[in-house]
């Protein structure tokens, strides 16, 4: 049995995904991986979006199921959209399971399959904030060893604070909620509050980019990597991607909103179907980009008219990258 690896987002219509693999981890155990990509490569708008093949033999349907779905639980790919989620829900289907599938199993369970509602459990909260904490505890000691005075109690990593009780309070971003995670250290370990459940942690360590701890004695692990805001943890075949904001580096940050058209992904501008000062409505298809062989029609964000292009056809912009600007509302009013 054989899944294809994609830097693809399911949930956008199976997007393909262009960046830096910053982390590219694929469990072997048992499997025959095919991959060209390791570590550090980079997914660019010219190739495929399959990144790699993960092969499972064995005697019978199930156990080939249950190796994979046991390769994609230790496997873990950060910096592009992917399909490892979904392909474990797939294998988990008990119609996939039995074989008794055809080409519209996906489309009849898009909901499940593509884009479940999942909120982050207390435990892979708990996950999360204790792995924010070692990576900070790690760059302290680091910072400690180049320093001057390594002895110094300000490098300590032991949860020593001066005048204030040392408890740390994580609110970490999924979607549309925030989740408040506080953690209060006992003699052992930790006693944590997340999602609204009591947990022990203790044994928390980080080890090869992945958090380990024992919750309420039960051994746990998920891989983490932070990169400013942004956590990306997988833990149990699902991926989640919180937000873990700075408010310091947040203060004075202008909000683009619904003024601008940015590019979704790195591309190439094939079409431009509008002109400075003309008037669009919401949903009118502005900008026309290709990557990777898919074609993305961007639409406009709202009613408005255009001030500035900033983009010409022919020109490979970048993701994030301000393609054109609409005209202030009160602009426009008058």
């Amino acid at each position: 049995m054989e899944l294809r690896l994609y830097a693809e987002d399911p949930a956008r219509d199976f997007a393909p995904s262009i960046g830096a693999l910053q982390v590219f981890r694929l469990s072997e155990q048992g499997l025959r991986i095919d991959s060209g990509f390791v570590a550090g490569d980079r997914i660019s708008i010219h190739y495929d979006a399959m990144v790699a093949k993960m092969i499972a033999h064995a005697p019978t349907r199930a156990e080939a199921i249950a190796r994979l779905r046991a390769g994609l639980a230790q496997s873990d790919i950060i910096g592009v959209a992917h399909n490892l989620d979904m392909l474990d829900r797939i294998l988990a289907h008990p119609d996939f399971a039995s074989g008794t599938i055809d080409t519209g199993f996906i489309g009849r369970n898009a909901e499940t399959l593509l884009t479940p509602k999942l909120k982050p459990s207390p435990k892979v909260l708990t996950l999360a904030a204790l792995g924010v904490l070692a990576v900070e505890e790690e760059a302290a000691r680091t910072h400690a060893s180049a320093s001057a005075d390594p002895y110094s109690p300000w490098h300590a990593t032991d949860h020593w604070w001066v005048n204030t009780r040392p408890t740390r309070v994580f609110e970490f971003h999924h979607e549309d909620e925030t989740y408040a995670v506080t953690l209060a250290p006992a003699a052992d370990g930790w006693r944590i509050s997340a999602g609204g459940a009591a947990i022990t942690a203790r044994h928390a360590k980080l080890e090869a980019g992945s958090v380990h701890a024992l919750l309420d004695g039960m051994r746990l692990s998920a891989s983490i990597h932070r990169a400013g805001e942004t956590i990306n943890l997988r833990h149990a075949a699902q991926s989640w991607r919180l937000v873990l904001p700075d408010p310091i580096a947040r203060a004075g940050e202008e909000e683009g909103g619904d003024d601008r058209l940015i590019a979704p992904l790195p591309g190439q501008v094939t079409q431009l179907l509008a002109t400075e000062n003309q008037n669009v409505a919401r949903g009118d298809v502005l900008v026309i980009l290709e990557a990777m062989k898919t074609v993305f029609r961007l639409t406009a964000p709202r009613d408005g008219r255009i001030e500035t292009i900033s983009c010409r056809v022919g020109e490979t912009v970048r993701e994030g990258q301000i393609l054109l600007q609409f005209a202030a509302e009160e602009d426009e009013a008058t």
